[in-house]
């Protein structure tokens, strides 16, 4: 009986080397993976190659099908041995594959392409140890760029052109958020066939310092624009007159709009857009941006004709 249930468990391990070496899943093959970058064909090709020869190693087994379960035939147990070894040269051929797919391109996302395409292989001990270093190493990659996150923000220099001082920084520091946000994304999503590590749990841990940091920042600086828009302020803003006299030549006319509110109408439309509440008193004076934007205008027309006569 012993015997016969030893034969029974050979025999699920060849169905498990099939499901490892030959993609073989619920009685059909799985789509061949696709692996990224300049070597990706040959990496293919390669799998491909282990693939077959896998194949010819189940068919030598088959010579002794009529054996298979034959306890005192020793037969079997030749070919299996045979077998065995057979496979532990296809696990180092997959393990020097694995090794290139990593190396193909050094990115989070590319370390989750390849965990995905090779998680099936977990059973097996030797891989399995690859593939757990592999993940500790995505981890690291993860850390990394959370870091560089981290100091370009403590260095508070936002650079975006074409942007107004406060709303601008705001948007500098969501782009921060969403530059680590991505690959984030891409582990949660890959939680499911990821091996759970000490080094995980430190860069989630980390990821959300960073991401609160990010959002006190945005916070804070709208909160900075807020207190430099002041009601009275504006009020006196408004009530200035729309042309004075030019301080170069007093024969000739200058626009008087106040700079300040055209600065006003940038930040006004830039937190809108990252969905913040704008301060009542600002924004009934926003309300008619389009209205003092075609009063300008025209105002400019009469300076400018104004100036040719002159």
């Amino acid at each position: 009986v012993d015997a016969f249930i030893q034969r029974c468990k050979d025999l699920f391990d060849v169905c498990e080397c099939q499901e490892h070496f030959a993609r073989w899943q619920d009685g059909s093959k799985t789509i061949t993976p696709v692996f990224h970058g300049q070597r990706g064909p040959e990496m293919v090709r390669t799998l491909i190659e282990i693939e077959d020869a896998f194949t010819k190693h189940v068919n030598k087994l088959l010579e002794v099908k009529s054996n298979i379960l034959n306890v005192k035939s020793t037969q079997w147990h030749d070919y299996y041995t045979r077998f065995r070894t057979n496979v532990k040269d296809l696990e180092v051929m997959v393990q020097t594959l694995l090794t290139q797919a990593f190396d193909s391109h050094q990115t989070i996302q590319n370390y989750i392409h390849v965990l995905e395409i090779f998680e099936h292989f977990k059973v097996r001990e030797n891989i399995r140890r690859e593939l757990d270093k592999k993940t500790k190493d995505m981890w690291f990659m993860f850390t990394e760029e959370v870091n560089r996150v981290k100091r370009l923000l403590a260095m508070k220099k936002p650079d975006v052109p074409n942007m107004p001082k406060y709303a601008g920084a705001a948007h500098w520091a969501r782009l921060l958020k969403r530059r680590v946000e991505r690959p984030m994304e891409e582990l949660e999503r890959a939680k499911v066939f990821l091996s759970k590590t000490g080094s995980g749990q430190e860069a989630k841990a980390s990821y959300n310092n960073l991401i609160q940091a990010l959002e006190d920042f945005v916070r804070q600086t709208f909160a900075e624009w807020s207190a430099s828009v002041a009601k009275e302020s504006l009020s006196t803003r408004l009530d200035q007159p729309l042309m004075i006299r030019s301080s170069i030549a007093p024969e000739l006319l200058d626009v008087n709009f106040d700079p300040v509110l055209l600065k006003l109408f940038e930040e006004i439309h830039h937190w809108e857009r990252l969905m913040f509440e704008i301060p009542h008193y600002a924004a009934e004076i926003y309300l008619k941006k389009d209205e003092l934007r075609t009063l300008r205008e025209h105002v400019l027309l009469v300076v400018r004709d104004y100036n040719n006569i002159i």
